[in-house]
């Protein structure tokens, strides 16, 4: 468990980040769901963790996850940061389950090319439709 002094301002976090590791961390259990779970019980009102498979989402009832589908990992770095960013800018306007397949599908991409992510919507939106639907 995290101290006291972290958990204080996890009421006023949205959108809470984390990859596995760090879940572990903050959580002290390896069990992803259980972290997520964890997190949210301390006040994040959605608690997204990212791992090298999957990305998943909970929000205090439901658990979302959506796998990666790269078909390459030449640009792997970064991917957490590309993952929340998508995620909480579709979030804007879109539920968890399209957000989450939208961040899934849009970083699976990133890690085919190093540095960031420079396609389109139109692109992503093509990728979901031939690798997630």
């Amino acid at each position: 468990m995290p101290p006291v002094k972290v958990r204080y301002y996890f009421p006023y976090i949205t959108y809470l980040k984390t990859d596995a590791a760090e879940a572990e961390i903050l959580t002290g259990t390896a069990d992803r769901r259980e972290a997520a779970r964890l997190m949210v019980e301390w006040g994040v009102k959605e608690a997204l963790i990212t791992h090298n498979t999957e990305v998943l989402v909970y929000d205090g009832k439901d658990y979302y996850t959506c796998p990666l589908k790269p078909r390459g990992l030449d640009g792997r770095t970064g991917r957490g940061d590309t993952t929340f960013s998508a995620y909480i800018t579709e979030r804007e306007r879109a539920p968890i389950p399209q957000a989450l397949e939208y961040a899934s599908a849009l970083v699976s991409l990133k890690m085919e090319t190093p540095g960031p992510f420079k396609g389109k919507r139109e692109d992503v939106e093509a990728f979901i439709h031939e690798y997630y639907r």
